[in-house]
């Protein structure tokens, strides 16, 4: 049995000097006299993290394996009742293949292990103050330079927690035949609490995002390694490794008086934080439509757009999510002596992505579709009688909402 037990003390300083120059005179030459003024770029911050740990491990005749471990943080950024907290862990682990015989199973290692753990994670610089941005030289009255005080962008917030990470693993690991095959499959039970993010402010309070605690995120998943030596010898050797992983974040509870976080993008489009959907869930703008869900046109012939993008009164208004279903990877690595060749296949299948390039490419090939096409369809089926009058109209009414046909419309009196 051992025992170890410690102290740390972790201090960042962070000075940012720096001059912005604006307003170039001769292209291309960077240098800031080339320009017509200059600004000072100066940030500093400061944070230290004062810790304490212990850790005691078993190993009991070499199969049976605990540890148990607690760790205490300070930190300097926070409120005082807030600026400490405790994370402990614990893991077991068990190897069958020191005690039991498998005869004949082309079993060389197995490993079966638990563990339960925790870790935190602190904000930087000072989020629990709003401070003020100094200005010597902000404008000048009668040639003197004027000096502002003003509010930074982002409020500070006094109640703001350190992040806790809770997680629960399970797994085993096995070598099979002469350790040609290696296998670890784990599944993992994740609670994120008081999740830190940068919440955006309606410019009216005067300040733009302020850093927040989301009360609790559950995320579930599996993680799959195969490795496989296909050829060992002496020169010549090819093995490959497979990664299979899957992870989806569920919010459970927002911690806060109100419906839905938006800690990304913009409210009429990013991701937005709501209880009983998935953390990275995707909202924004959405087709207008009825009480039976049929979407709405206007005069135009063009959907209807409905600026709702409050889930609980809009479910439209969830536009993606996007998380992948699963990532995998395949590694191969071929080698003959001392030369050796690595190529690697990666799959990201899922998950749903904003483009504007896709959007705006989409548009213009629906714009391809020109008149002439429409006119040269519509009017050779009538001329060859195909069309009946309803069947015509249904078709014109047809296009005229998709926007494909113009002039045609104004040839069938005379057919």
């Amino acid at each position: 049995m051992t025992f170890n037990a410690g102290a740390t003390s972790n201090a960042r300083d962070y000075d940012r000097n720096g001059v912005r120059s604006t307003g170039q005179n001769v292209f291309n030459v960077l240098r800031h006299y080339n320009f017509n003024s200059q600004e000072e770029i100066e940030y500093v911050s400061r944070r230290n993290i004062l810790g304490v740990f212990g850790q005691a491990s078993l190993d009991y005749q070499n199969y049976l394996y605990i540890t148990l471990a607690s760790r205490t943080d300070w930190v300097s950024n926070l409120a005082e009742e807030n600026r400490s907290i405790t994370y402990p862990s614990a893991s077991v682990s068990f190897v069958p293949t020191s005690v039991l015989d498998f005869g004949n199973l082309p079993i060389d290692f197995m490993k079966i292990r638990a563990s339960y753990g925790t870790s935190a994670t602190f904000p930087s610089g000072y989020p629990i103050a709003s401070t003020l941005s100094l200005d010597t030289k902000d404008f000048k009255v009668d040639g003197n330079n004027v000096i502002t005080n003003t509010s930074g962008s982002t409020l500070g917030n006094t109640g703001l927690k350190p992040e806790l990470l809770t997680e629960l693993e399970f797994g085993i690991e096995a070598n099979l035949f002469d350790n040609r095959f290696s296998a670890e499959v784990s599944h993992f039970d994740r609670t994120t609490n008081d999740l830190i993010i940068s919440q955006p402010l309606d410019p009216s309070t005067g300040y733009t995002s302020t850093s927040t605690n989301i009360g609790e995120i559950s995320a579930t998943g599996w993680e799959v390694d195969l490795n496989a030596d296909w050829i060992r010898g002496d020169k010549f050797n090819w093995s490959t490794s497979l990664n299979y992983t899957t992870n989806q974040a569920i919010v459970v509870d927002l911690g806060q008086d109100t419906d839905q976080i938006v800690y990304a993008g913009y409210s009429t489009r990013g991701n937005a934080a709501i209880p009983g959907l998935p953390l990275t869930s995707m909202i924004g703008t959405s087709v207008g439509r009825n009480s039976d869900g049929a979407p709405l046109i206007d005069a135009s012939g063009s959907y209807t757009s409905n600026n709702d993008t409050n889930y609980k009164t809009n479910n439209y208004a969830l536009i993606g999510d996007s998380n992948p279903d699963f990532i995998a990877n395949v590694a191969n690595t071929i080698s003959y002596g001392n030369v050796s060749f690595n190529f690697l296949f990666n799959a990201t299948i899922g998950g749903d992505m904003y483009s504007s390039y896709s959007l705006t490419s989409t548009d213009r090939k629906s714009t391809r579709l020109n008149s002439s096409h429409t006119q040269h369809l519509v009017c050779r089926l009538l001329l060859e009688k195909k069309l009946n009058s309803s069947h015509t109209q249904h078709l014109v009414c047809r296009l005229l909402l998709e926007k494909k046909t113009t002039s045609c419309i104004n040839h069938f009196f005379f057919f």
